[in-house]
């Protein structure tokens, strides 16, 4: 009842404030322009515009219904796992999801149709489909790696990081030299992880060769012979993860299967995680132009 009743004091507050505010509009017009009232549908034009102009103002002004604007949910880093609750935002084209965002299993486990994983022991690129609780081993392609064994750490160490990655642009065309091949997939490195950790350079790549035929070794790419290359269009776009295994790490490989576990992120930093907490978020854009190696 009370509600009510405030209600339409409120209501009636609002139409005597606009009717004054109208008065005091046309007649300080008037007085302005003593002219118009010589000229009844221009004063009439004028009058009907004030008036309905004060109302919008002074209704606005007053709605008492009007909502504070609303922030959004922030993202944060759990202990093992990450949630985010936006995008990445990248520099061409669309946004893809960011690996954080993928990592919605236990223990952040990776989910996405295709995986590529990388077997620094092997010297092997897996392409790996996820079916059911595990991924399943569509394709493997032999690489080359860095000039020198170990994890990246500064930029012109000649090797390949490790570590959990995701493509974030393909290029080919005019705007790749022939010496990468007809095709490159950019990988983040470095990641939240990489840089909490010290861990710096940058353009790593997967990409081919001038002559079609990968070299022994690179300044840490990962290195197909052209036409493997071009085979992972059918199964790689932005945003496909890719794991990056260190050297004294063989990836089971048991039926042609991959257990998920090993796709994670709890496997390659939750040493990290549970020694320093978490780590912010990078925005994954690569403003590496070239790649190294």
């Amino acid at each position: 009842m009370l509600k009510n009743v405030l209600r339409r004091l409120v209501y009636v507050l609002k139409i005597r404030v606009s009717v004054a505010y109208s008065n005091f509009k046309i007649n300080r017009t008037f007085g302005r322009y003593p002219s118009l009232d010589k000229l009844p549908m221009v004063g009439a034009v004028v009058i009907s515009f004030l008036i309905a102009l004060s109302l919008v103002a002074v209704v606005s002004h007053f709605d008492v219904r009007r909502q504070p604007h609303k922030v959004g949910p922030i993202a944060f880093v759990g202990s093992k796992t990450i949630v985010e609750s936006g995008r990445d935002v990248i520099s061409q084209g669309t946004p893809p999801r960011s690996l954080e965002s993928m990592l919605t299993q236990p223990n952040g486990v990776v989910s996405d149709n295709y995986v590529l994983a990388v077997d620094k022991s092997r010297k092997m690129l897996f392409v790996l489909r996820e079916i059911g609780d595990s991924y399943h081993v569509v394709r493997n392609y032999d690489i080359s790696l860095g000039r020198k064994i170990g994890d990246k750490q500064t930029e012109g160490d000649l090797k390949t990081p490790s570590g959990l990655y995701q493509i974030i642009e393909i290029k080919s065309g005019r705007e790749l030299p022939d010496i990468y091949g007809p095709k490159a997939f950019v990988t983040n490195y470095p990641n939240s992880f990489d840089v909490a950790s010290g861990r710096g350079g940058g353009g790593i790549w997967l990409h081919g060769s001038k002559t079609g035929k990968r070299n022994p070794d690179s300044h840490g790419c990962v290195v197909l012979d052209n036409q493997n290359l071009l085979r992972l269009d059918e199964w790689v776009h932005k945003s496909t993860p890719i794991a990056i295994f260190p050297e004294d790490f063989s990836l089971p490989v048991k039926d042609g299967k991959v257990d998920k576990k090993y796709i994670s992120v709890d496997f390659f930093y939750g040493n990290q995680l549970r020694e320093t907490g978490p780590v912010t978020q990078n925005n994954g854009v690569s403003t590496r132009h070239s790649a190294r190696g």
